[in-house]
C-alpha cells in the first residue's frame, strides 16, 4: 500500500508541474503571438516594397540602400516623398526614354513608382518596429520553446505509469480492506504531504464500508 501512496504522491506532483507548465507556456505564447504577427507584418512589406523596386529599377538592391541612407540623414517622411516624386534620383529606371517618347517598361516602371512612397513608408516602419521588439521577441521565443520542451518531457514520464484515477481506485480498494484500528494506525504512520493525500481516500474508503454494510442488513 505504501508503493501505491508513493505512487500517488509523486503522480499528483507530476500532474501539478505540467499543468503549471501548461499555463505559462499558455501565457508565453500569448505574449509572443503579436510579435509574430508584427514580425510577418514587416517581412511582407518588406517584400512587398522590394517587389515594386525590382519593377521600376534595374538594380532595385542599390535603389533600396540609397533610400534606408537617405531616411536615415533626411528622415523617413522626406525620403519617402522624394522616392516618388523623383524616382531617377535613386538608381537608373528600367525602360527607355528618347525625348519624350518613353518604352512600355518605362512606362510601366514610372507607374509602380507612383506607390514607392506609401511602399517605402510601410517598409521603414516594419524594420523599425521589429527592431525595437527584436530582443523581447527573441527571449519570448526560447521561453516558448523551454517551457514546451519541459511540458512535453512532463508528458512523456507521466505516460510511462497508471493515471492517478487509477492509483486513486487502487488504494481506495486497498484501504477498504482495513479495518478501522488499521486505517488510524497507517495515517499516524504517514509523513504530513501524505497524511493529507490519503485522508480523503480513508473517508472515502469508509463510505463504501458503511454502504456495503447497510446493503448487507447491519453495520460493520
Amino acid at each position: 500500500m505504501r508503493s501505491t501512496i508513493d505512487a500517488l504522491e509523486k503522480r499528483i506532483a507530476l500532474e501539478a508541474v505540467r499543468d503549471t507548465a501548461g499555463e505559462e507556456l499558455d501565457r508565453a505564447r500569448a505574449r509572443l503571438a503579436p510579435l509574430e504577427a508584427e514580425r510577418a507584418a514587416a517581412h511582407s512589406a518588406s517584400e512587398t516594397f522590394d517587389g515594386a523596386l525590382a519593377k521600376v529599377y534595374r538594380d532595385p538592391a542599390a535603389a533600396r540602400n540609397t533610400f534606408e541612407a537617405k531616411a536615415q540623414e533626411h528622415g523617413e517622411g522626406p525620403a519617402a516623398a522624394e522616392l516618388r516624386s523623383h524616382p531617377e534620383r535613386f538608381g537608373e529606371l528600367r525602360g527607355t526614354q528618347i525625348g519624350p517618347v518613353r518604352s512600355e517598361e518605362r512606362k510601366q516602371a514610372l507607374q509602380v513608382a507612383s506607390d514607392l512612397e506609401r511602399l517605402g513608408t510601410d517598409h521603414l516602419r516594419g524594420v523599425r518596429q521589429s527592431s525595437v521588439t527584436n530582443e523581447p521577441y527573441h527571449t519570448l521565443k526560447a521561453t516558448v520553446a523551454d517551457l514546451d520542451a519541459h511540458v512535453k518531457r512532463v508528458d512523456v514520464e507521466l505516460a510511462r505509469g497508471p493515471g492517478s484515477a487509477t492509483l486513486r481506485s487502487k488504494l481506495d480498494h486497498q484501504l477498504q480492506a482495513l479495518r478501522p484500528e488499521q486505517r488510524a494506525t497507517l495515517r499516524r504512520s504517514l509523513p504530513g504531504p501524505q497524511r493529507y493525500l490519503v485522508a480523503g481516500a480513508i473517508a472515502a474508503a469508509v463510505m463504501a464500508s458503511r454502504s456495503f454494510a447497510q446493503e448487507q442488513g447491519h453495520d460493520r
